[in-house]
């Protein structure tokens, strides 16, 4: 849907996360309503393992969220460093987070 870039909140002084929308993307109501939703869900959690959304916003006609920026591996460079086989367990938890989300059952 996007790429997600490294920034510093100059306001802030802080590192931060954009999540921008595909330039041919943003043009769609429905990916930029999509867009919109993952804000609005992400909001409604609070948890040390789920990262912090701030803002939907456009610049330049780039349509982008901001959050929260983690430092660490992504998911391709895991899978390389692992192998494939280790990534069993993480389809898991994802699928059972993703059921748990679509109930709205997050526990600790």
């Amino acid at each position: 849907m996007g790429a997600v870039y490294q920034a510093r909140d100059l306001q802030l002084n802080r590192l931060m996360a954009l999540k921008v929308i595909r330039p041919d993307l943003a043009k769609d109501p429905e990916i930029v309503n999509r867009f919109k939703q993952e804000l609005i869900l992400a909001r409604q959690v609070t948890h040390k393992n789920v990262i912090r959304i701030y803002d939907l916003a456009e610049f330049d006609g780039l349509k982008f969220i901001t959050m929260d920026f983690i430092d660490g591996r992504d998911l391709k460079t895991f899978s390389e460093r692992t192998g494939s086989s280790n990534l069993g367990g993480l389809r898991r938890t994802s699928s059972k987070f993703a059921a748990a989300w679509k109930q709205r059952t997050l526990k600790p």
